[in-house]
């Protein structure tokens, strides 16, 4: 119980740092209209795992801690909230795996060449499978160490080749980028602060940093082989079908997804001058040198020897 006990102490330091860096990144984004790049949404995301202290402090104190009864009760809450939640990610991905085993192989020459023009683009050496399944989205990849492209049939089939090229392309993207990856060391982190609404909201919007990520990595690697507005035309239509689709369905696109892909073609289609770029990146820099020595400096009252700069001196200089 005293190993659960430290780790929670941990996380509530984390877990409030990351809270600040997401309102920052909120108000930039939402309020000051600045584009968050991926690595910046990164540096968010680890730092609601990484506490970054004070030289000469120590996370576990090496004194026998006495903890209070409503706290080891609160910790006692949080390793049973990472225990269900474990539990509910285990069974969606099991979930996932069955319902793959009832999705059938592309067999289409015409989307198969296509998603090995795009692959070899992307300098990609693996070809991913492409399977045909019932998606609400018209495609997505899943999967880690064998990631795999995921398509809805009804909506791919009727797509041009040029379509199909932003499609499949920004498929591969994600694959290139590695953002499966860092989105499922994000759901670890989420799991980790359960008990944060902040850090789901800052998980959402790193998916959405992702999305926008892949948009202009895959414009640059498709460079003459398909236009923005082409793109931003291509994620028009797939919004259209996808609604179409889910009149019959009945799942319909959400307001979520619609307010995500008007943010993505704003952002193709938009020409920022270099001047605000510099800008807005050492706008982002400020951030993330603010948030380490905001880190720092409360990581003096909090970890051990805690406070230790309350008389100006590490209490190790003292002795």
């Amino acid at each position: 119980m005293q190993i659960i006990n430290n780790a929670f102490y941990i996380i509530l330091f984390t877990t409030l740092v990351g809270a600040i860096f997401t309102i920052l990144a909120l108000l930039f984004n939402r309020v000051f209209r600045i584009v968050l790049p991926l690595w910046f949404g990164t540096f968010g995301m680890l730092m609601y795992i990484f506490p970054i202290i004070a030289p000469r402090l120590f996370l576990v104190s090496p004194e026998v801690q006495i903890w209070i009864k409503e706290y080891r009760i609160a910790s006692a809450i949080w390793i049973c909230g990472i225990i269900l939640l474990t539990l509910y990610n285990l069974l969606k991905i099991i979930f996932a795996h069955r319902a793959m085993d009832g999705y059938q192989i592309c067999n289409d020459e015409r989307i198969n060449t296509i998603c090995a023009q795009c692959t070899k683009m992307a300098g990609l050496k693996n070809i991913p499978k492409i399977y045909f399944g019932t998606l609400d989205a018209p495609a997505c990849v899943i999967g880690v160490l064998r990631p795999a492209i995921i398509l809805n049939e009804k909506i791919i089939i009727g797509l041009t080749e040029t379509q199909l090229m932003a499609v499949l392309g920004h498929e591969v993207m994600h694959m290139k980028r590695g953002h499966m990856v860092l989105d499922k060391i994000y759901d670890c982190i989420c799991v980790l602060n359960w008990f944060n609404p902040l850090v789901w909201i800052a998980k959402k919007e790193f998916d959405a940093l992702c999305e926008t990520d892949c948009d202009k990595s895959t414009l640059v690697t498709l460079n003459g082989k398909i236009s923005d507005k082409e793109y931003a035309l291509t994620m028009l239509c797939l919004l259209e079908l996808s609604t179409m689709g889910g009149s019959v369905s009945g799942n319909r696109l959400g307001v979520t997804g619609f307010l995500l892909s008007r943010r993505r073609i704003v952002l193709v289609m938009s020409r920022q001058s270099k001047l605000w770029r510099t800008i807005s990146k050492l706008a982002l820099i400020m951030v993330v040198v603010a948030i380490i020595c905001f880190s720092i400096m409360v990581s003096r009252g909090y970890f051990y020897p805690y406070p230790a700069y309350n008389v100006g001196i590490e209490y190790s200089d003292m002795k």
